[in-house]
């Protein structure tokens, strides 16, 4: 674990889990992997996911930029509302972090996240394309406007706290929304989304998917019939992990 300055200088714990061959001294391709919420929190734990990668000889670093939790009410509420803003300019600043690092090939990054980690990745890929080789967006948010539109209440109410009421803050939220932004985009990018989800609905992976298609930029877009807003069904993560493993080894050469 590492604290990595924001730079406003808040300090950014970062976790990172590296295969054995770091202790060659080998440059390795990173995934820096964003977690959703975005009050929510990573930690060190085993994550079958993170076992797949690093067994592959990716290193696996987890940010826990501002607004996570367990690191105190000032930190976890840093990012609400129009202090988004300075929120995601951590994105950049634990990229750049990653690539300085003496295990990393700092032109073999992928920024990768699921959910509000999935709208990370949008973000990263947009905003900071210098940063990034490719992109793994797992049911992320591309448009902040259509989301409040077609979201569920709970997570409605929540998101208004955490990103601004539509109606009241909808300048902010087109701001900060990534579908405004493609054009930007020059990273490979991996979708999944599921056909059932009530909480960031497949129209937002469509919205991403379609646009990147249209400007030619290389996207695989996986959609599983029998998931919600979840990965949890064994066949569809075998054949996730599988089919993004192939994409990132294609897409980083």
């Amino acid at each position: 674990t590492s604290e990595v300055a924001a730079h406003d200088g808040l300090e950014i714990p970062v976790h990172a889990f590296l295969p054995p061959e770091v202790k060659n001294g080998a440059k390795l391709p990173v995934i820096v992997n964003y977690h959703g919420g975005p009050t929510s929190v990573s930690e060190i734990r085993w994550n079958s996911q993170v076992r797949f990668f690093t067994s592959l000889g990716y290193a696996w670093v987890e940010p826990n930029v501002r607004g996570s939790t367990g690191f105190g009410r000032k930190y976890v509420m840093a990012d609400d509302g129009a202090k988004r803003r300075e929120a995601l300019k951590d994105i950049e600043t634990t990229g750049k972090w990653v690539a300085a690092q003496p295990w990393a090939d700092k032109d073999r990054l992928v920024i990768y996240g699921g959910s509000y980690g999935g709208y990370t990745t949008l973000v990263g890929v947009t905003r900071y394309p210098h940063v990034w080789r490719a992109g793994v967006d797992i049911f992320g948010v591309a448009n902040w406007v259509t989301f409040m539109q077609t979201t569920t209440g709970y997570i409605r109410e929540v998101f208004k706290d955490e990103i601004g009421d539509p109606n009241k803050d909808r300048a902010l939220l087109e701001e900060l929304s990534p579908i405004h932004d493609v054009a930007r985009i020059r990273s490979p990018l991996f979708v999944y989304a599921g056909a059932n989800d009530p909480r960031v609905p497949r129209s937002e992976s469509d919205l991403i998917v379609n646009a990147l298609r249209t400007r030619g930029v290389p996207v695989e877009y996986m959609v599983a019939e029998d998931e919600g807003h979840s990965l949890g069904r064994r066949e569809n993560l075998i054949e996730f992990m599988a089919r993004c493993a192939r994409f990132l080894e294609q897409s980083l050469g």
